[in-house]
């Protein structure tokens, strides 16, 4: 949906459809530079002590929580 959205953005001129469909892929990163990782993310990773392990669902929670600052 993220691609479509932007595209549809891009499409009609919008800009701001175009930063909404960036977000969740941003908020991703995000949670993935703050080190929480998933354990197949932290097998593919350069170690460091400040990654931290969560399971897939609060993986998810925590992406969803960065998403939603950037939302506001």
């Amino acid at each position: 949906m993220e691609c479509g959205l932007r595209k549809r953005g891009e499409l009609e001129g919008t800009p701001d459809v175009i930063a909404f469909a960036d977000m969740p892929g941003k908020a991703s990163i995000e949670t993935v530079d703050s080190a929480t990782l998933t354990g197949n993310l932290l097998a593919i990773v350069k170690p460091s002590p400040d990654n931290r392990k969560v399971n897939a669902g609060n993986f998810i929670d925590a992406i969803s929580e960065n998403l939603r600052k950037k939302i506001g």
